[in-house]
């Protein structure tokens, strides 16, 4: 298994473990990925604290947060990055051609809570790992897509308890930390708790 050398040792690694195959993957839990000038993609806060970014790619196709509903709305997971969230939305509230988004989302990790009772097991390059899953609450930063202005902040429980085809594991002096593997979302859940600054009505 091939390593990536880093320029500091940083208190722990995490790896990719992945059901039925034999590999892992390790990378640095923090670290600037990037050196670009390039605006950032969305006006996410990196680690959900913050205000939001300003000047975002996002900003300069968006519309204001006005008209009639649903408004269109960009949902990301905020990790590493900012990455698009496979979380199915009703029709009219992705943003499409003609269809600029007015709002993001940004979706971080909350509390994690104790077990559920369910366990996970994968497989990676050191063996096998079987890991207890563990509730999760998940946090929702709501901005106007245009202007990077906060509109609301949710919170959303984790309420899927299906194991992943692959899971991200910390490790901590060479242990599987056991509160790695957290209920996931669900999409209903996530609609519901969007669905009033999605639909909202504003006066004319």
């Amino acid at each position: 298994m091939r390593r990536r050398s880093w320029t500091s040792l940083l208190p722990y690694l995490i790896a990719l473990v992945v059901v039925g195959t034999p590999s892992a993957i390790l990378i640095a839990r923090y670290g600037d990925f990037s050196s670009s000038d390039a605006p950032p993609d969305t006006p996410c806060p990196p680690h959900g604290t913050g205000d939001a970014v300003p000047g975002s790619a996002l900003a300069a196709t968006a519309a204001p947060y006005a008209g009639p509903a649903p408004h269109p709305i960009a949902v990301y997971t905020v990790d590493y990055l900012a990455t698009r969230s496979a979380i199915p939305l009703p029709p009219g509230w992705e943003p499409a051609s003609g269809r600029p988004a007015q709002l993001v989302a940004c979706q971080y990790p909350g509390t994690t809570g104790g077990p559920i009772g369910t366990s996970c097991s994968f497989t990676s390059g050191d063996g096998q790992v079987t890991l207890p899953m563990h509730h999760q609450t998940y946090r929702f930063r709501v901005y106007e897509a245009k202007t990077a202005e906060p509109v609301t902040e949710l919170e959303v429980p984790g309420t899927s308890t299906t194991c992943p085809h692959q899971q991200w594991v910390t490790y901590r002096d060479g242990k599987p930390d056991p509160g790695s593997v957290v209920a996931g979302l669900d999409a209903e859940r996530v609609v519901r708790a969007l669905r009033p600054v999605v639909e909202a009505t504003f006066s004319t």
